[in-house]
């Protein structure tokens, strides 16, 4: 009865949709070949969209002198339109490519201050705003490899030339950007010991390969830094008391943060030289003030963290010579930072300290000797006693030169007598009968 009723039942069905079953025919069995190539067939378009999916998706990408070059699939435009789009956007704005060829500072020469003169805002922000992006990669990729950073390219110059050149951009933002962006950096790859150059002859040696690799990149890296400092200090130099750009103040505020953050380190009698005048600068806009404010609290701070001595001996003779050069007519700021030295020994126990050094022979020590007493943690009492007793010296023969020369119509004679009622119970007896005796003519 069932079979009876699926019968019937399938007899009522269009046979359109099953003609094979209601015929009675058999699909054949297809052949290995025949399925091989039925496989090829359909795995060669999925292959290919495949391929065509990765050209569609793929970003933009960013070349060095930082233009983007667009996909047109990823834009969904062919390639003619883009071109076109980008053609028509040229046109509009007036900006071709030789304009960000000739604005372009990172391989070619400078521009002179006459063509950037000539330059429109909407360039100028345009050229300050592409510059900003490579200077910030320029910089990021110091910090990740210092050693390959001050190695001169085989394609060009090495990384911390580009950003040397960009501090004597005639631009002032692009200058005072550069300035600030090397002293970060050099802040950051600079070693906290005294690099000691070595000689031709050590070089000449058998060492490691190592060892040579760290020396060469050394005295790389100090040439490097030599020719940042002498591009800052030759900005304050030119404009010392700050009055026309701001480059030269941001000049001032690195060099002081480096004497903070590196008063052992090369090259600081140069960055001495050039901060000490700005101390006691007779200038009264507020930019001259804040210079002041700024190389004080950096030589007080070197004052108060100077455990051997050596570097604020150093800071106190440059001030004395510059005091006697301007025939004594400077800031008292200058003689201000002196009430941050920590002196502990007087002038009697430096003639002891000569006295027992005649009986001692003096031994010679060479380089490499002097070299590892430079860099050892471990402070030498009798140096810092020698250097103190020094110190002292110096800064009460200043005193004297002021009240015997520069007398009462020197603005820093307050100052002095502050300073020698700080001091007077260091110095011995015949210092103090020379004091009196200057003092009294001084009042006469």
């Amino acid at each position: 009865m069932t079979q009876r009723f699926a019968h019937e039942w399938l007899d009522g069905l269009d046979c359109e949709f099953f003609p094979d079953i209601f015929k009675g025919q058999q699909h054949p069995t297809p052949t290995t070949n025949q399925m091989s190539t039925e496989f090829a067939d359909y795995e060669r378009p999925l292959k290919r969209s495949r391929k065509n999916e990765q050209s569609q998706h793929r970003l933009p990408i960013k070349t060095l002198d930082g233009s983007f070059v667009r996909n047109a699939a990823f834009d969904g435009v062919s390639a003619t339109k883009s071109t076109q789009q980008e053609s028509d956007r040229n046109k509009d704005t007036g900006d071709d490519d030789d304009d960000d060829e000739d604005s372009s500072t990172t391989t070619g020469a400078l521009p002179t201050s006459g063509n950037i003169s000539q330059l429109s805002p909407h360039e100028l922000d345009r050229r300050r705003y592409r510059i900003k992006l490579e200077m910030g990669e320029v910089c990021e990729q110091i910090l990740q490899t210092p050693g390959k950073a001050v190695r001169q390219n085989r394609t060009g110059p090495s990384l911390v030339d580009q950003l040397l050149r960009w501090c004597k951009d005639p631009d002032d933002e692009i200058g005072r950007l550069a300035i600030v962006s090397g002293q970060l950096v050099f802040n950051d790859i600079l070693p906290s010991y005294r690099i000691r150059v070595a000689s031709d002859s050590e070089m000449s040696s058998q060492m490691k390969r190592e060892t040579r690799q760290l020396r060469e990149m050394e005295k790389r890296l100090l040439g490097s830094y030599q020719r940042y400092l002498k591009c800052a200090g030759n900005e304050v130099q030119t404009n010392p008391d700050g009055r026309s750009s701001a480059k030269s103040a941001s000049a001032v505020h690195c060099l002081a943060a480096l004497l903070k953050s590196r008063p052992t380190f090369n090259f600081r009698s140069n960055i001495i030289a050039v901060l000490v005048p700005l101390m006691g600068s007779m200038g009264t806009n507020n930019r001259a003030q804040a210079q002041r404010l700024v190389v004080r609290n950096a030589v007080e701070d070197v004052f108060i963290n100077d455990n051997t001595g050596t570097v604020s001996n150093e800071i106190v003779h440059v001030i004395g010579k510059h005091v006697k050069s301007t025939n004594y007519q400077m800031h008292e700021d200058i003689l201000k930072c002196f009430f941050r030295l920590k002196l502990k020994v007087d002038l009697k126990d430096e003639k002891k300290m000569k006295a027992m050094k005649k009986r001692v022979k003096k031994k010679k020590q060479d380089d490499v000797a002097r070299g590892m007493q430079e860099t050892s943690a471990i402070v030498d009492q009798n140096e810092k006693n020698r250097c103190q007793a020094k110190i002292l010296e110096d800064i009460f023969v200043t005193f004297f030169r002021i009240i015997r020369k520069g007398g009462s119509n020197s603005p820093l004679l307050p100052v002095t007598m502050e300073c020698i009622a700080r001091y007077s119970h260091l110095i011995n007896m015949e210092l103090v009968c020379d004091l009196l005796e200057a003092l009294s003519s001084l009042v006469r």
